[in-house]
């Protein structure tokens, strides 16, 4: 594909874009992000106090994602939970193991 084909399907672009909007301007203001957790100190209280929850549970309580959950669980220095499903289901094929001993 020739250079200029490239070059005026993106002046078509732009042109169209100033028409509908009368600028060639970049959009702004629709990059919102992720919601943060800044209190460090209260997260790390409610870890501790709930630290029998999962990561999704922690998350609708404190109203963020899991992976804002993960992100500031990281920077307090605490580590994973383990699944509980997995466990149990290792659990169960030990004792299926023993068993047959």
């Amino acid at each position: 594909m020739p250079i200029t084909s490239t070059r005026s399907r993106y002046e078509g672009r732009w042109r169209q874009k100033e028409r509908e909007t009368g600028t060639i301007e970049a959009k702004t203001g629709y990059q919102k992000g992720q919601p943060k957790i800044t209190d460090l100190e209260a997260f790390k209280q409610f870890v501790l106090e709930n630290s029998n929850l999962t990561q999704d549970e922690m998350a609708v309580k404190w109203n963020v994602s899991q992976p804002a959950i993960c992100r500031t669980m990281k920077k307090i220095g605490f580590t994973v939970k383990k699944n509980n499903t997995v466990t149990k289901s290792v659990m169960k094929k030990n004792e299926k193991y023993l068993k047959m001993k």
